[in-house]
Formats: structure tokens, C-alpha cells, sequence
């Protein structure tokens, strides 16, 4: 038995449900207007992480929330981002 819920003004899909044992299942946590994802919690041992998805091993019942905040995430003063673009094609169309 799996059964996610939310704190705050967002969802997580799926909610609740059965699924097989030893099957994954892949939550996505959706934010409402002007809030923020925060991240998960409760029973997510074994589980893998990649930003709002949530990859579920089913091998023990577990309960998953998804947290959100009004608040914008934080960043910190003079960050700057290290972007590498990669241009592929001719620029001039030809």
C-alpha cells in the first residue's frame, strides 16, 4: 500500500493506491500557483530522488509526503550558474 499526501498548496500523483510487491512507482509532486516544492518525506528509504519525482521501491507499505512552501527557494547572494551550451548545426542556416 502506498499512500502519498501533501503539506501545503500542491499534490502528489499518485495518492493512494495498491500496487505489486517489488514494483516502483514513479510520484510526482505538482505545485500549486506561487508555491514551491520543499522536497518529500516519511518512508522513502531505497528510494531515488530527482527533483519533484519520487521513484518508489514497493517492498514494504509506505507513506510519502510531499512538502510545499509560498516561500521562493533561496539563493544565495552573488550565485552565479557554471552553464556549458553546446551549439550544434550551421548559424547561418545554411
Amino acid at each position: 500500500m502506498l499512500t502519498a499526501t501533501s503539506i501545503g498548496n500542491g499534490s502528489a500523483d499518485p495518492a493512494t493506491g495498491w500496487f505489486p510487491a517489488e514494483s516502483n512507482v514513479v510520484i510526482t509532486a505538482t505545485a500549486g500557483t506561487n508555491w514551491y516544492f520543499a522536497g518529500w518525506s516519511g518512508d522513502t528509504g531505497s528510494c531515488t530522488f530527482g527533483d519533484a519525482l519520487l521513484a518508489v521501491p514497493m517492498t514494504q507499505p509506505r507513506q510519502i509526503t510531499a512538502r510545499f512552501t509560498p516561500d521562493a527557494p533561496f539563493i544565495p547572494p552573488n550565485f552565479t550558474y557554471n552553464m556549458k551550451i553546446r551549439l550544434t548545426g550551421n548559424p547561418a542556416g545554411g
